[in-house]
């Protein structure tokens, strides 16, 4: 009887102990915060020095044309998804080899230089972009300018400017380009003796629109 009488009392000891703890009930669920998603990127600006990634909020991340390849494939990703194709081009007389990393409608161009060269934006940028479309996965491409694919050569400021516009013809189809913005240490008007450098719109064929903007790019003059 007294061993009873002590059982009961050591189990009502241990269901006084769990309710002082205060056990959960059973649909509870750990307290948990959920991250808080980046803004999504809404246009791509290109620049004479750089391409801008700006979000939702109007923030912006900047890479220049002299920063790793990898941070800006890395960005164009983020923004637009991934990679739809890549193209190899061989050196040239003008150009060096370089390979095309396809975003759809927007490129980065990695050049593959022979050996060590100083990261001028002038001379040997480590990549260059272009695109052939005003918007690539909703993100909308312009110029710092505004200009884009698709807007009209009349609507660009100085492209009247025979320095500022060479139209090619081949086998009687005319090209025309036109130096929207100037790099940082360039010239917006070349001389006879410079070469521009900067942010090209190209209308092929002419009268246009813009077809094409790429940067950075070299431009003659007429």
């Amino acid at each position: 009887m007294k061993k009873i009488v002590a059982l009961v009392g050591a189990l009502a000891l241990v269901l006084g102990i769990a309710g002082c703890t205060g056990a959960a009930s059973p649909g509870a669920s750990p307290s948990t915060t959920a991250p808080t998603a980046a803004p999504a990127v809404t246009a791509i600006v290109i620049g004479g020095d750089a391409l801008r990634f700006v979000d939702a909020s109007g923030a912006e991340r900047r890479i220049g044309y002299t920063e790793p390849l990898a941070d800006v494939l890395s960005a164009v990703e983020d923004a637009v998804g991934p990679q739809t194709g890549t193209t190899e081009f061989p050196a040239t007389n003008h150009t060096v080899p370089a390979t095309a990393h396809e975003f759809g409608a927007l490129t980065i161009t990695e050049n593959h230089y022979e050996g060590a060269v100083d990261d001028d934006v002038l001379v040997a940028p480590v990549w260059t972009v272009s695109t052939t479309a005003a918007a690539v996965q909703g993100v909308d491409i312009a110029a710092s300018t505004g200009v884009a694919v698709g807007s009209a050569v009349n609507d660009i400021p100085g492209h009247a400017d025979a320095d500022r516009l060479d139209v090619v013809t081949v086998d009687g189809a005319a090209s025309v380009y036109i130096l929207v913005e100037a790099s940082p240490g360039s010239v917006l008007v070349p001389d006879a003796t410079s070469t521009a450098v900067g942010v090209l719109a190209a209308a092929s064929p002419w009268p246009g629109p813009i077809t094409r903007l790429s940067a950075p790019s070299q431009f003659g003059g007429a």
